[in-house]
This record gives C-alpha cells, structure tokens and sequence, in this order.
C-alpha cells in the first residue's frame, strides 16, 4: 500500500468533492449525487464560513484517495445529521478500493483537532442505520442522538450521531 499523507484541504481540492459526495452518499454516478439537492448541498459553494475539510493523499501517486469536510448548517438550510447551528456535520468518503485501511479514521481524527482549534463542541453526522460503519463511528467517540431515525432517501432507516471534541 502506498504512503498516505493527511494533509489541509486547498482551494483546488473543491473540484473533488461531487466524487467524493457520489461516495460518501453510495450513488455510482457524480450526476444523480449532484442532481439532488439534498445531496448536493454538501458541496455547493464550499468555501463558505466555517467549512473545514482534510484531504488523504498518496504520497507516491499524488493522488487525493479520501476527503473528510465539515459545514455549519442553519434551520432554514441544513444536512440530514443537523443538531444545532453549533454544531458542524461532517461528510467523509475514501476511494472505495482503499476502504477498511484506516484512512477514514484518521481523516476523521484530524477533521476534529481542526473543529477543536476552533472551539467546536461537538460534531455530528448522519449514518444509514444497517451500515457496517455505525461500530466504526463508534471507535472514533461517536453516540446515537436517540429520537433522530427517520426513513432516509432510500426507505431505509437512518439516525445522526455526535462526538464531544
């Protein structure tokens, strides 16, 4: 396996975000994640405020193989894992064939020393209830915010999390 480098997300890393949406929302296609709106405005515009994200790079091939971002939500304009306007909700997604190495969680690990930094309380996310993931969200400080299962996009069940930084 390659090196891989944690490194800060750059202005020239936005163009990876729809793939790594397409990702993190389980769509084969750029085009169905960007042509929903819910999904869509993970991505959209950001840059904004607030909008942290850490990329995972091989280090021989230079290739960007995993992204985690976080963005601030409002009432008015929000994710399916918002909590409050305090708290940020992270998106995480590796290269599929990279999966299950690690990458994920230190790309998560170093989003929160990011949120920390800026005196973030906590972070949430939202997680399909049947996904093998819940016990590594788990691993990382992550609980369910009981209450929050609702029929996702799919008709399954999903339900937010949060970690304390």
């Amino acid at each position: 396996m390659a090196m891989i480098h944690i490194r800060p997300f750059e202005s020239r890393d936005k163009a990876l975000l729809p793939h790594f949406l397409a990702i993190a929302a389980h769509e084969e296609d750029v085009k169905i994640a960007m042509s929903n709106p819910n999904l869509a405005r993970y991505v959209a515009g950001f840059g904004r405020d607030g909008d942290v994200a850490v990329v995972a790079e091989d280090g021989e091939a230079g290739a960007v193989v995993g992204v985690v971002w976080a963005r601030f939500w409002t009432r008015n304009n929000f994710g399916f894992g918002f909590v409050d306007e305090a708290t940020p909700e992270l998106a995480v997604a590796v290269e599929v064939e990279l999966q299950g190495q690690g990458i994920g969680a230190r790309l998560i690990e170093a989003l929160m020393s990011e949120l920390r930094v800026s005196r973030c309380e906590q972070v949430s996310l939202n997680v399909r209830a049947d996904s093998r993931v819940v016990a590594f969200y788990e691993r990382l400080g992550f609980v369910k915010i009981e209450g929050s299962e609702r029929t996702n996009r799919t008709g399954g069940q999903s339900f937010n999390m949060k970690a304390r930084l």
